[in-house]
């Protein structure tokens, strides 16, 4: 994991009360005591899911509607928009960010398969996800990508 410089800047955080009223809107009803190390951190991975969950249900509404996949592909750069991303370089190190913590989180589940070993897919994704492109790991010891975010000097949007 590469460390912030002196002059690079950390990006802000939303307040622990904003996330939690952003949770509520989204159906998931939290709670948070930021006196608790830590509870900014899960928060913020929580909005994540409860807002790819709301994303993934939309989905399935518009693919009720007609939508298919070239409406996806259109639409998929507004996550790239949300997240603020200007260059390519903060669009690939969000992408690696979202696939470093989702093989952590796939790491959490029962992946066997229907004989006792990992499921074949699961496999994919777990060794895709894994993948030492890009130098050490951020995943807790597993090989991996390395934090591309660390190397971004943070600057307001315009």
């Amino acid at each position: 994991m590469v460390s912030m410089g002196a002059d690079q800047q950390l990006p802000p955080i939303a307040a622990i009360e904003d996330v939690i009223e952003a949770l509520r809107r989204l159906g998931v009803g939290v709670g948070g005591d930021e006196s608790v190390p830590g509870v900014d951190l899960a928060l913020a991975y929580s909005a994540v899911g409860a807002t790819e969950r709301n994303a993934f249900a939309t989905e399935q509404h518009a693919r009720a509607r007609g939508a298919g996949p070239a409406e996806f592909g259109e639409a998929v750069g507004a996550v790239l928009d949300g997240a603020a991303c200007h260059s390519d370089l903060e669009v690939r190190a969000l992408l690696e960010w979202r696939i470093t913590r989702t093989t952590q989180a796939l790491q959490l589940l029962d992946l066997s398969g229907p004989h006792g070993d990992v499921d074949p897919l699961a496999r994919t994704i777990l060794l895709t996800g894994s993948t030492d492109r890009l130098g050490s790991s951020d995943l807790g010891g597993m090989p991996g990508l390395t934090g591309l975010w660390g190397k971004l000097a943070w600057r307001p949007s315009a």
